[in-house]
This record gives structure tokens, sequence and C-alpha cells, in this order.
């Protein structure tokens, strides 16, 4: 393992940034898009979990109830999930995506890939083995630096009847 310098280690780092602001800037999903960031990432969560009741959305984000209730609350306004039942518990209530959320989320990952995609083909053979290897080699080393998943706080955990328990002591 050799250790880069720090002009290195910089260098690789501007380099994703332009690539981030890039897509970006040319994603017209993007710049379309009519979500909070906050609301982006519980429309993710459900995309990547599924159905979740709301209070372990909260825990996947790593906010409290009323944060993930309200998000919720504003995406279902917006036709982007809906609550439904679950049906191994109907006390409980799960939230998940509608398939115009699906679509708006396949459409902003499609329009990155497509775009990543047009530059790998302007890339020479060798550039693109390189960048293989080292997007292979970073990947690695991320998914071993990966946190387990956090137990759900018992503030966080709906209740059967689909509210979030506060706890007596």
């Amino acid at each position: 393992m050799t250790n880069p310098d720090d002009a290195t280690i910089e260098a690789i780092l501007q380099a994703q940034r332009t690539i981030i602001r890039t897509l970006h800037e040319t994603s017209t999903s993007w710049l379309e898009l009519n979500v909070s960031m906050a609301q982006l990432k519980t429309l993710i969560v459900l995309s990547d979990e599924g159905p979740l009741p709301v209070g372990q959305v909260g825990c996947r984000m790593g906010v409290t109830l009323p944060t993930a209730s309200y998000q919720v609350e504003r995406l279902a306004r917006k036709g982007l999930i809906e609550r439904v039942e679950d049906t191994r518990d109907r006390r409980r209530t799960l939230v998940h995506l509608t398939d115009k959320a699906t679509e708006l989320l396949r459409s902003l990952r499609q329009g990155r890939a497509d775009l990543m995609r047009s530059w790998i083909n302007q890339m020479s053979a060798e550039d693109i083995a390189a960048l293989e290897q080292g997007m292979t080699a970073i990947a690695d080393i991320a998914s071993q630096q990966r946190q387990p998943e956090p137990e759900p706080e018992p503030a966080l955990v709906d209740s059967p009847s689909g509210a979030g328990s506060t706890g007596s002591r």
C-alpha cells in the first residue's frame, strides 16, 4: 500500500467535485427536481429498503420521528409516497413509494448513468482500465467501512398503532 502525497489526494478530490458538479449542472432531471434534500433522502431510503414504518424511515435517516413524519406528510401531498396497512400487522402503517416517485428516482439515476457512459466512451482503453481498477479499489475499501444499521431508538420505532412510542420511565 502506498501513501499518496497531499497534492495527489487533493487532485483526486477536486476531480470528484468537478464530476459531481457537472452531473448536477447538466442533468435536467436534477435541475427540475421539486423536492428538498431531506425529502430526496426519504425517497432514497424507501427505494433502497422498501416499505417501512415512519419511525424506521427516521431511524435510517438519523432524524426524530416528528421530523420523519413531517417529510412523509409533505411527500404524500406531492403524490410521491403512500401510507399502506402492514399486511403482517394491520395495526401498523407503512410508507412506500408511489409509481411517480419510482419513476422520478429512475429518471435521476438513469440520467447520471447515461452521462457517465458518454464520458467513459470518450476515454482511451488505458484510462478506462485505470479508472475501473481505481474505482473498484476504493469501492472495496468503502464497503468494508460501512457502518451496520443502527438499532432504532424507542422514540423512533412505530408502535403497532402507527404512533411513535415515547416510553415511560
